[in-house]
């Protein structure tokens, strides 16, 4: 199987026969045509990512079917019991066949909103996503200094407190992603 290098330069080779062909990117991994509802949206900053890849759907509810699968709602998460049986009979028996669920903090909300901002729009304005979830401005400080790293190998440039991923960096953006 390929290495990682040969894997990156398959995914540009790939990229770049599709954009030649006239679609356009979506976040990390996704193509559309220009006209799509999805590259409407990727343009007019309203894409969402939720755990099925990105969407035009705003839902803030998303109910998970099937043995190990994962919902996600307002309050947190809830995963579904992973053996099938078990799953099948709590289902028949009238109950939820939920195995462990996770309430989010509003740690956890304005990190998944910063998340989800880079994920789908290559850049997030780490101050006005702070503030608006009732943190300072220089809440992400501390991740904002790890981010460094990321310009100086040219794939990130930051600009009064917002993020901007390069377009060499597309392909690590789950890892900036990941700092927060």
């Amino acid at each position: 199987l390929p290495g990682p290098d040969e894997r990156l330069e398959q995914a540009e080779t790939a990229a770049e026969l599709l954009e030649h062909h006239g679609y356009q990117r979506i976040g990390l991994d996704h193509f559309a045509r220009p006209d799509d509802a999805m590259a409407r949206a990727a343009r007019d900053g309203r894409l969402a990512r939720n755990f099925q890849g990105y969407t035009v759907d705003r839902a803030t509810t998303l109910i998970g079917l099937g043995a190990t699968a994962i919902s996600s709602l307002p309050q947190g998460y809830a995963q579904n019991t992973a053996a099938t049986g078990a799953y099948v009979r709590a289902v028949s028996a009238g109950q939820l066949p939920v195995s462990r669920g996770y309430r989010l903090t509003g740690e956890d909300r304005v990190r998944r909103a910063v998340i989800e901002r880079l994920m789908c729009e290559l850049e997030v304005d780490l101050a006005a996503i702070a503030t608006a979830h009732g943190y300072a401005p220089d809440h992400f400080a501390p991740e904002l200094d790890r981010c460094q790293r990321f310009v100086g190998e040219g794939l990130l440039r930051i600009e009064a407190g917002k993020l901007c991923i390069a377009d060499a960096g597309r392909a690590a953006l789950r890892v900036v992603a990941a700092q927060f």
